[in-house]
């Protein structure tokens, strides 16, 4: 019973660091005070997810409280808050607005 026990101890402790790893694949972004390529200035909330299997990237565009769309892609994803606003920024004419 005992050896029950460890051996399911041991293998919580072994899946942990994976579970925190899978975690820290997703990045958030906020950039406030945006000019968006038609001359509106707004707010971008963005996140990108990279791991072994996929690569994804969400831009969600604001100006005034107002909701002005979202574009998404599984072409592109960075870490760097530089790379993705200028993704974000170039895929705005390319926007859903629903």
């Amino acid at each position: 019973m005992k050896i029950k026990a460890l051996l399911a101890t041991l293998m919580l402790m072994a899946l942990l660091p994976l579970a925190s790893a899978s975690a820290a694949n997703l990045e958030k972004f906020t950039f406030t005070g945006v000019t968006f390529p038609d001359g509106t200035i707004g707010d971008l909330q963005s996140s990108s997810k990279i791991n072994n299997k996929v690569q994804f990237t969400t831009c969600s565009y604001y100006s005034g409280g107002e909701y002005l769309g979202y574009f998404q892609s599984a072409e592109f994803a960075s870490f760097d808050a530089d790379a993705v606003l200028q993704f974000c920024l170039g895929n705005y004419a390319n926007r859903d607005v629903h």
